[in-house]
C-alpha cells in the first residue's frame, strides 16, 4: 500500500515530498505493530489476574 502511495509523489511531487510520504509511511507502520503489541500485553496481564 506505501508502494502505491510512494510511486507517484516520486512521479509528480519533489523529492521532499515523497520523502516524507516514505517516512511517514514507515511511522505508521511501525506504530500499527507497536500499538498491537501493547495491547495484547495490556489484555494478557488483565486475563491473568482475572
Amino acid at each position: 500500500m506505501l508502494a502505491v502511495v510512494l510511486i507517484p509523489s516520486l512521479i509528480f511531487g519533489t523529492f521532499k515530498f515523497a520523502l516524507g510520504v516514505l517516512i511517514g509511511g514507515f511511522i505508521s507502520i511501525v506504530n500499527f505493530y507497536w500499538m498491537g503489541h501493547s495491547l495484547r500485553n495490556a489484555f494478557s496481564r488483565t486475563r491473568d489476574k482475572i
